[in-house]
């Protein structure tokens, strides 16, 4: 399908095809991809942009990744823009048969240095550096820099540095350690 690239030692590619009975047609699992600068690789990406240096995006639909040395994996409708930032799903979204459109959104957001959101985590966002979201936590709010987060949490506003939060907490408020 449609892709740009710019910059130096920059990887595209697409594994496969998908058939799309509504179109009547096959279409590349690799559609409508930006990559700029160098040393970047989106594979099996659809409608997915990547900036910087040394970022990677695989199986991952309608995000982008800016910044440098960051990953993007089974995701769709994320973002990471900084440094060493991970988003890693545990299964790559499925598309929606008719449009390609992700079925369901991870709707994960990092905005920092060496964060991590993990696992099945869905709806989080992430502003800072060194947080890591695991488990199947959701709608969590994180900015801050070195809390320890408990895995499967969900709904919790963080306003800390160093600040713990234990396994499966929900609806919680922390402001300071």
């Amino acid at each position: 399908e449609n892709s740009i690239i710019l910059g130096n030692r920059n990887t595209v590619k697409g594994t496969g095809t998908e058939t799309v009975v509504a179109l009547a047609r096959k279409r590349s699992t690799l559609s409508d991809t930006i990559v700029i600068g160098e040393s970047n690789s989106a594979t099996d990406t659809r409608v997915v942009g990547v900036m910087g240096g040394l970022n990677e995006a695989a199986s991952s639909y309608w995000s982008s990744v800016n910044g440098v040395q960051n990953k993007l994996t089974n995701s769709s409708a994320s973002n990471i823009i900084g440094i060493r930032n991970v988003i890693s799903m545990d299964v790559a979204p499925t598309t929606d048969f008719f449009t390609g459109a992700p079925s369901r959104y991870v709707q994960d957001n990092i905005i920092g240095v060496d964060n991590k959101i993990l696992g099945t985590s869905e709806q989080n966002s992430v502003i800072g550096s060194n947080n890591t979201l695991s488990g199947s936590s959701t709608q969590n709010f994180v900015a801050g820099f070195g809390n320890n987060l408990g895995e499967s949490i969900s709904g919790n506003q963080i306003l800390s540095s160093g600040g713990t939060v234990a396994d499966g907490v929900t609806d919680g408020v922390l402001i300071g350690r």
